[in-house]
């Protein structure tokens, strides 16, 4: 029970650290155009969320929404299966030991938080050229990680067992592996961020959270249904990456969307701020008025 407890307190201090010291930023307060700058910079209001039927329609009109989704659930089937299968299937199909089962996993895992860091880098570049390469970017690297978990699952039909292996092309491939299957998880979230408006963004994000974690909890179920029928678990575990495959596929459909979602949501926005602004120049010239009024009484 040790080591649950010791990977706790970074968890613990870290939230801590978060509750006490950083500042909630102003709702809808960096988005661009010009009434909303003027809203927030001359203005000095602050963005009121309110549900509507402006916010609806918005939803109900978003495909990119549901294109980006898709890459949780069941986008991220094989995740399920990777984060619970690989142990086992590294130590009793491969022949490793514990130990390097562990060392091949922790590889892999910082790896994939390397790919974390240089997606959202190259994601923040490919957008500031143009914001639909940003579909085409996650698209792309979404299809291909499933490549380097073949290889991994059917390892042992295609270049024999552990023994005869090379330990250095094993290796690289986890860390090709782990680097590429994250890549596109930073463009995911801000391009869910850039199509939703700030009064849905949280809703947007906590549903994707959500079928995420199901979608990982399903793989595992997933794979126990179909092992007996496709005759063994390393099949039933490269058929779970054709679900990355065809979610990858799906996004890059978002290349003909993702621009005209984003648009119409700074739109929506723009139309909000004016509604504030001329909401707020009624009531100053209201204000006015009864000042005129109150100086002519005296």
């Amino acid at each position: 029970r040790l080591p649950f407890f010791i990977i706790a307190v970074p968890c613990m201090a870290a939230g801590g650290a978060i509750w006490y010291l950083m500042e909630e930023p102003a709702r809808g307060a960096q988005e661009d155009g010009v009434e909303t700058l003027s809203l927030y910079q001359s203005v000095g209001l602050h963005y009121s969320p309110a549900y509507g039927i402006r916010q609806l329609k918005a939803l109900m009109h978003n495909r990119t929404n549901v294109l980006v989704i898709l890459q949780a659930f069941p986008g991220n089937i094989p995740w399920g299966v990777i984060i619970v299968y690989t142990h086992d299937f590294l130590v009793q199909d491969l022949g490793l030991s514990t130990s390097g089962a562990l060392g091949a996993i922790t590889t892999l895992a910082l790896a994939a938080f390397a790919g974390i860091l240089t997606g959202g880098f190259v994601g923040e570049l490919l957008y500031g050229a143009n914001t639909k390469y940003l579909a085409l970017f996650g698209g792309i690297c979404n299809i291909l990680r499933a490549v380097p978990f073949f290889l991994l699952f059917g390892w042992k039909q295609m270049f024999g067992s552990w023994a005869h292996a090379s330990e250095s092309s094993f290796f690289f491939l986890l860390m090709i592996g782990g680097f590429v299957a994250t890549m596109a998880s930073p463009c995911t979230g801000a391009m869910l961020l850039n199509v939703n408006l700030p009064e849905t963004r949280g809703s947007v994000m906590a549903m994707y959270s959500v079928l995420d974690d199901l979608s990982k909890g399903f793989g595992t179920l997933f794979v126990a249904m179909i092992v007996k029928l496709v005759g063994g678990r390393a099949v039933a575990y490269q058929i779970s990456l054709l679900v990355w495959v065809f979610t990858g596929v799906a996004l890059l459909f978002a290349y003909h969307t993702y621009d005209k979602d984003e648009e119409m949501m700074r739109k929506h926005l723009e139309e909000t701020a004016m509604e504030s602004m001329v909401v707020l120049s009624k009531q100053r010239a209201q204000q006015a008025i009864r000042q005129c009024a109150g100086v002519a009484a005296r």
